[in-house]
C-alpha cells in the first residue's frame, strides 16, 4: 500500500469512528430526553401549531416533538386490551358507576369488549387512558393531577357538573387533556344526563287526559323544589320573587316553607304531578347545554317544566314540552301566559302531545365508557394541544354566566331589577302556606 493511500485510508476510519461516536452520542441523547421528558407535567403548547405535530415546551427549556395520538400504533398493537385508569372518584364512586376490569365491558355488552379498568394509581404507567374527574369535592383545594403527562396515553377530562363548581385553576389543565367527557353536546363523548329518543312502543303510550288535569288545583298552579338558596351562578331566585307577584309559586326545599316525601324523588314528583300544573326546572347555573335531572325527570309526568338556563331548548328537549323563561318578556308576561293555560285545558294538554312520539331515556355511565373503549381500539387521531379553559372555563367564551354578571344575567332572564319582589322572611320568600296536613308532607334533601 502506498503512502498516500494510507493516509487516505486512515482519514476514512477517523471519519466513520467519529460518525459512530457521534450516532451514540444522538442516540444517548435521546434516551436521555425521554427520560427528562417524563420529569416535568406541566406542559406548555406553542400556538399555531400545524396539525401533524405539536411542539412542546417543557419547564426546563428541553423541546420534543409530539405526535398526535395515533391509538391504532400505540403500545401493545392493535388487540391488546386497552387499559382505563380512575385516577380519582366521581363523587364518592371510585368506578364511576361502571365497575372493574374487563366484566363490566362484557356485562353490559359493549360493542368492543377489549378493555379494562383499574383505579390502582401504581398501574399509570399501563394505562391506555387516564380518567380525572373535574368536580371538585369541598374539602380539596385543587385537582390532583398524575406526576407527568405520556404523549401516547388518552386523558380523559369527565365533569357532570357546571364549570363553576371547578373550583381549581383550569389553566393547569391545558395541553393535557386530548378527550373530553361532559354534558355538552361538543364533548368527545358526551355525556347528557337524558336524552330523547323516538317512542318504541307507541301502544304502551298513555295519554295525558283532562280528567287527570281537573284533579291539579288551579289555586296553586306552579311548585318549586329547591335547597341551594341564593347559589352562585343564577338568578333564579330573584326570577321567583318577581313571578310571585303575579301567580302563587309553592316552594319545597330549605329555600321555602314547604316539604315533601323523604322516600324518593319520584315519590316526591309523583305528589307534584297530583297537585300542580307547572314545574319549574331552574338550573343552579346558567352554562351552555347544561340540562339536568331537573327538566328531564319533569318531562315523564304529567305536568309542564318551566325553564331556565343557559341551553337551547329547543334542541334539546321534545318539541312544546316545556316553557322557556327566556320567551317572554318579563316574570309578569310569563305569569299571564301560566294563567291562560291554567284556565285553558285544551291549550294546556298540547304540551303532552309529543309523548305520542316521543320518550325520555336517561343516559347511563356504561354508554360512555363503552363508547371510550370504542375509541381507544379505533384509527382516529387526538391533538394534545387542547385549551380546556378556552373550551369550558367559566368566564372564557362565555360558555357561563356568574353572579359577576348580575346585571347581564337579569337583563339575559327579563328581569327588571326596578319591580319590587315579594317580601322575605328569615331569606324565604313568602309564599301561600301548605293546604296539606303534616302527615302528607315529610322532610326532603334536595340534591340541587
Amino acid at each position: 500500500m502506498s503512502p498516500t493511500a494510507a493516509v487516505n485510508f486512515k482519514q476514512i476510519a477517523a471519519i466513520a469512528c467519529g460518525l459512530a461516536l457521534g450516532c451514540v452520542f444522538v442516540l444517548y441523547s435521546m434516551c436521555t430526553m425521554r427520560v427528562d421528558k417524563y420529569s416535568h407535567y406541566y406542559l406548555q403548547t406553542k400556538k399555531n401549531v400545524s396539525r401533524g405535530s405539536t411542539e412542546i415546551k417543557m419547564e426546563d427549556g428541553l423541546k420534543h416533538e409530539s405526535q398526535v395520538v395515533n391509538k391504532s400504533t400505540r403500545k401493545g398493537g392493535e388487540n391488546k386490551v386497552k387499559k382505563i385508569l380512575f385516577w380519582n372518584k366521581w363523587y364518592h364512586r371510585t368506578y364511576y358507576d361502571f365497575g372493574a376490569g374487563e366484566e363490566p365491558f362484557k356485562r353490559y355488552n359493549c360493542p368492543e369488549k377489549r378493555c379494562s379498568t383499574t383505579s390502582n394509581r401504581d398501574e399509570f404507567e399501563e394505562a391506555d387512558a387516564v380518567v380525572t374527574c373535574g368536580r371538585l369535592m369541598e374539602w380539596e383545594a385543587e385537582l390532583v393531577l398524575p406526576p407527568r403527562r405520556d404523549p401516547e396515553q388518552v386523558y380523559v377530562y369527565f365533569n357532570r357538573e357546571a364549570p363553576v363548581t371547578q373550583l381549581g385553576n383550569n389553566h393547569r389543565l391545558n395541553n393535557v387533556f386530548n378527550v373530553t367527557m361532559t354534558y355538552r353536546r361538543d364533548s368527545t363523548i358526551p355525556f347528557p344526563y337524558s336524552v330523547i329518543e323516538p317512542r318504541k312502543d307507541k301502544l304502551g303510550y298513555i295519554a295525558v287526559t283532562k280528567e287527570d288535569i281537573e284533579r291539579k288545583s288551579k289555586d296553586h298552579p306552579v311548585s318549586w323544589m329547591v335547597s341551594r338558596c341564593h347559589k352562585k351562578g343564577c338568578v333564579r331566585h330573584e326570577y321567583v320573587e318577581h313571578l310571585s307577584r303575579f301567580i302563587p309559586v309553592d316552594i319545597y326545599g330549605r329555600c321555602g316553607n314547604l316539604t315533601c316525601s323523604r322516600d324518593s324523588s319520584d315519590t316526591c314528583m309523583i305528589m307534584q304531578e297530583r297537585r300542580y300544573k307547572f314545574y319549574l326546572a331552574f338550573e343552579n347555573a346558567v352554562c351552555r347545554d347544561y340540562v339536568t335531572e331537573k327538566a328531564f325527570r319533569t318531562l315523564n309526568y304529567s305536568i309542564v317544566p318551566v325553564v331556565m338556563g343557559g341551553a337551547n331548548y329547543s334542541e334539546i328537549l321534545p318539541p312544546h314540552s316545556f316553557i322557556d323563561v327566556r320567551d317572554f318578556e318579563s316574570p309578569a308576561q310569563m305569569a299571564s301566559y301560566l294563567h291562560y293555560l291554567n284556565n285553558n285545558d285544551t291549550a294546556y294538554l298540547e304540551y303532552f302531545a309529543w309523548k305520542r312520539d316521543y320518550e325520555v331515556r336517561k343516559v347511563e355511565p356504561y354508554e360512555v365508557f363503552c363508547r371510550l373503549c370504542q375509541l381507544l381500539h379505533e384509527e382516529s387521531q387526538l391533538l394534545i394541544d387542547f385549551d380546556l379553559e378556552e373550551w369550558w372555563d367559566t368566564m372564557a367564551g362565555e360558555t357561563c354566566l356568574l353572579d359577576d354578571y348580575r346585571t347581564k344575567l337579569m337583563s339575559y332572564f327579563n328581569i327588571d331589577p326596578s319591580i319590587e319582589p315579594v317580601p322575605k322572611t328569615n331569606g324565604k320568600l313568602l309564599h301561600l302556606r301548605s293546604r296539606y296536613s303534616k302527615d302528607e308532607t315529610e322532610s326532603l334533601e334536595i340534591s340541587r
